[in-house]
């Protein structure tokens, strides 16, 4: 009986869903929310239906507890804080602990674990196979050069690990050059920073903080 209830339910709720027609989608891969919320306590999304809203950060409830991503990549939450789990994890900010095969978004402010944890700014802790902390954007200014602002990163754990700054303990670990730097130091097989003493180093490498790193 309860079973019955429960599909009874959530067909009721994705034929409400699908008969509001009112607003447009800007992707047919999102996932369709079954609830219209600004935030909830939990986020459930397997495509092609979600819980509650998770298209983009223009479109999407803020989460406070628990955030389920369990088939979806093409969705991304705003603010997420709790625990988040499933095979794609993507926010413009989170608070707590995520685990997915990948992770990625804006900001992490937290531990994650993942094959890959590719976010802007990394005030936490990344843990898996690939991690990257670095602002790819870049921009001419009247000197002619190309500029490039670092992003913060504060500690990341794996096999490659790529940021403009902080702690890198892995295999290979790429410290990459940007108009201010600031402290960083790494612990690896090899270790690459062009604002250290000796750019290339095996086992150990650091560099101290610099200003006009791109002039």
């Amino acid at each position: 009986m309860k079973k019955l209830l429960f599909i009874f339910s959530l067909i009721f709720f994705i034929t409400l869903q699908l008969s509001a027609g009112g607003r447009g989608w800007p992707d047919i891969r999102m996932a369709q929310p079954l609830l219209d919320v600004q935030w909830s306590p939990v986020q459930i999304s397997v495509w092609p239906v979600s819980l509650v809203p998770a298209v983009d950060h223009t479109y999407t409830a803020d989460i406070y507890g628990l955030n389920l991503n369990l088939t979806t990549l093409f969705h991304c939450q705003n603010n997420v804080y709790g625990l988040s789990c499933g095979v794609f994890q993507t926010f413009e900010k989170k608070y707590g602990m995520t685990v997915a095969l990948i992770n990625g978004g804006g900001e992490i402010y937290g531990f994650a674990v993942g094959i890959a944890n590719i976010f802007f700014t990394n005030n936490g802790v990344c843990v898996g196979i690939i991690n990257d902390a670095i602002n790819r954007n870049t921009s001419i200014t009247g000197d002619g050069k190309e500029h490039r602002r670092k992003t913060a990163n504060i500690l990341q754990v794996g096999l490659f690990n790529n940021a403009h700054e902080g702690c890198q303990l892995g295999l290979f670990n790429v410290i990459k050059k940007a108009d201010t730097s600031g402290f960083a130091v790494q612990f690896g097989l090899l270790n690459h920073n062009p604002d250290a003493v000796i750019p290339w180093m095996p086992l150990f490498n650091f560099s101290l903080p610099v200003k006009d790193n791109g002039q």
